[in-house]
């Protein structure tokens, strides 16, 4: 029971790792449309009131897209607010591990190294020392990671 669990916290670390980087471009695109968003914002109508234009009393007219622009903004700021706590739960795991480690697992989870890349780009004479090493800082990162 507890090996199923474990595999299956190491597929989730694995993943996690594998989506770190497009974690990172998505906050960055994120902020640039709410800048964007808030540069641009304003009433899209003209929204001055004419007293002949209501001939029952003032009343000025609302922006209509006013709530669905915050809401639109709110659900950004959400999206990435979830995004910054993944890149932060990754990067403390990552930070937890020896530098050894966390070359083999980033080299071998996010650049999609071979093993046989791995030990010949760190000066290792077997792939059984990288795999060792790679399997051992798996299992510490996926630990590390909250459920």
């Amino acid at each position: 029971m507890m090996d199923k669990i474990l595999n299956e916290k190491i597929i989730k670390a694995y993943n996690e790792l594998q989506n770190y980087r497009s974690y990172v471009a998505l906050v960055a695109s994120l902020q640039r449309k709410i800048k964007n968003a808030l540069q641009h914002s304003g009433p899209s109508q003209k929204v001055t009131a004419q007293m002949d234009a209501n001939r029952g009393g003032y009343v000025p007219p609302a922006h209509p897209d006013a709530f669905t622009d915050l809401s639109l903004l709110a659900k950004r700021q959400g999206k990435i607010t979830k995004l910054l706590n993944k890149i932060a739960d990754i990067e403390n795991g990552l930070a937890l591990l020896s530098n050894e480690e966390r070359t083999i697992l980033i080299m071998k989870s996010m650049d999609q190294c071979t093993i046989e890349g791995i030990a010949e780009w760190l000066g290792y004479s077997s792939r059984q020392s990288v795999y060792t090493l790679y399997n051992r800082a798996m299992k510490k990162f996926a630990k590390s990671l909250p459920d």
